[in-house]
């Protein structure tokens, strides 16, 4: 870990200390940050910087490599992101504990967070959201009450790894049918859904956190391959 946080410090040098990434609803800002050092501020914004990267990546021609990518900056996002982890989960337990699970069941993702989503996978802003799968939505309120967003993320960031396989075998496909027998949409809509309830909730709770941009980079990239394989 100690390797990965020179590596990254080293390659924000040319970020500046007031860097901004992204656009929109995903800008990087210092609001809500949880009590970082300048260094780690850095490191946090690099990060970000890549994950966008990745996702860029998704809609390529080295599609699979960038999901290994992505995999791997959300694990390592999971690693630094402690002190977040801890206060989300304690709020999510306290919210659910006085409100009961309904309380994120019905809450949706911000409209900006959702067009920003969008942008970020190469879809047009006006995609309409699909049907909200319930049963995934609570499956994925319980897993995120139980294990916490590290944990989460690191089995979303196990989900990318296990498509990246897929995704190459495919990319080579040229018939779009044939392409989308190859993928679970099913399973890519369930992922649909427990991303986006995880980002309402993640940037509800700690918004300009790197478990926020980390949550909104699993939504963007589940709506990146859904949208190269599924619609």
């Amino acid at each position: 870990m100690e390797q990965s946080r020179r590596l990254f410090l080293g390659s924000t040098a040319a970020l500046g200390s007031a860097a901004v990434i992204g656009g929109g609803a995903f800008l990087f800002t210092d609001r809500g940050a949880s009590a970082q050092s300048a260094g780690g501020d850095l490191i946090a914004r690099e990060l970000w910087r890549q994950q966008r990267e990745a996702l860029r990546g998704l809609r390529g021609p080295k599609a699979g490599e960038a999901a290994r990518k992505l995999a791997s900056l959300l694990r390592l996002n999971a690693a630094m992101a402690a002190g977040d982890d801890a206060r989300i989960t304690a709020a999510i337990r306290a919210t659910i504990r006085r409100e009961g699970k309904d309380h994120y069941l019905l809450k949706d993702l911000e409209p900006a967070h959702w067009a920003s989503a969008l942008q970020e996978a190469g879809l047009p802003r006006n995609t309409p959201r699909p049907p909200i799968d319930y049963a995934a939505k609570a499956a994925a309120i319980d897993e995120l009450a139980r294990l916490g967003p590290g944990a989460v993320l690191n089995r979303f960031a196990d989900d990318f790894e296990k498509m990246s396989g897929a995704i190459e075998a495919q990319a080579a496909v040229v018939r779009p049918a044939a392409r989308r027998m190859s993928i679970d949409c099913n399973a890519l809509d369930r992922q649909l859904a427990a991303s986006s309830a995880f980002a309402a909730i993640c940037c509800g709770i700690a918004p300009a956190t790197p478990i926020c941009y980390s949550a909104l980079s699993v939504l963007a990239g589940t709506l990146a391959v859904f949208g190269a394989f599924c619609l």
